[in-house]
């Protein structure tokens, strides 16, 4: 039995049959057969089709190149899956980080309210803003981590399907490891750790000493760490989703093209479209083998 999956967060994948660029030799029939098994490869979600597009195209037994094309494609397939997860995380955490944002400046217009009325009330205001201000660069956090997650992983699923990741949309995605970095090592940063800038956290002036501590923000509204600015926001989530699209769609046409390359090469070896299966690559005990 196989398992259809609509593919999320994105419907991809336009199947491109035919001889493309190359030469070929292949029968009427051979051309047939092609066509169908590569319709058929087409209805897999990419992170299956990365997978089976490999296993299709091993002979057996298998050597030592048949097995480095399919960790290849293991690694491939799972890093697009995880490619999927991530984008609905960073998602979830932009839309917390903009809930808690908004909650933050509520308390603090409540805040001045309450001081202009001199109710004591307005400390509970100043408190519970501070307390979520804190929350929300956890939210500055994650949205980091997921955009370092999504530029380690998509390299890996493009590499498993011959395509490569433009220079553009890398450069897109690695200033945010500025922002990882700073909340993942801010125990080395606090005043007396060994990474401590004395000189940009503390002044002295007129007899009044300060210590500052924080990240700063730009006049485009971007974070500011170490001279790099990322953008956590949704107009930053829309250019990292918009990135993230144009590369996942070209992952399924590039798998294709490894397939319809191979057997145009070895015509004799192409499986009809029943040989096609759906390995789900989440379970308890995970893949064993491949037959």
């Amino acid at each position: 039995m196989r398992v259809r999956r609509q593919e999320n967060p994105w419907t991809t994948g336009h199947l491109k049959c035919g001889r493309g660029a190359s030469l070929n030799y292949l029968t009427v029939e051979q051309q047939a057969r092609l066509d169908s098994l590569l319709a058929e490869l087409n209805t897999l979600p990419t992170p299956e089709l990365i997978y089976e597009s490999a296993r299709l195209r091993l002979r057996f037994p298998l050597d030592d190149s048949g097995k480095k094309r399919m960790r290849m494609a293991f690694a491939g397939a799972i890093a697009a899956q995880k490619l999927l997860a991530y984008i609905v995380a960073l998602e979830d955490v932009d839309e917390h980080r903009g809930t808690t944002g908004r909650k933050i400046d509520d308390l603090q217009k409540e805040a001045v309210v309450r001081r202009a009325m001199r109710s004591l009330d307005a400390a509970d205001s100043i408190v519970m803003a501070g307390h979520l201000a804190g929350r929300q660069e956890v939210d500055f956090h994650f949205f980091a981590v997921c955009v370092g997650r999504i530029e380690r992983f998509l390299p890996i699923a493009a590499k498993s399907t011959g395509y490569k990741v433009p220079n553009v949309d890398r450069d897109l995605l690695s200033p945010y490891r500025a922002l990882r970095d700073y909340y993942e090592h801010m125990e080395d940063r606090l005043p007396g750790g060994k990474n401590y800038d004395l000189a940009a956290s503390e002044e002295d002036h007129n007899g009044v000493w300060r210590i500052r501590i924080g990240i700063g923000v730009d006049d485009q509204e971007r974070i500011v760490t170490n001279g790099v600015a990322v953008d956590v926001s949704p107009r930053g989530l829309a250019t990292i989703r918009d990135a993230l699209r144009r590369n996942w769609e070209q992952l399924k046409p590039s798998t294709l093209e490894l397939v319809r390359k191979h057997f145009e090469v070895n015509p004799t070896e192409i499986p009809g479209p029943d040989a096609v299966d759906s390995h789900l690559l989440v379970s308890v005990g995970g893949l064993s083998r491949v037959e």
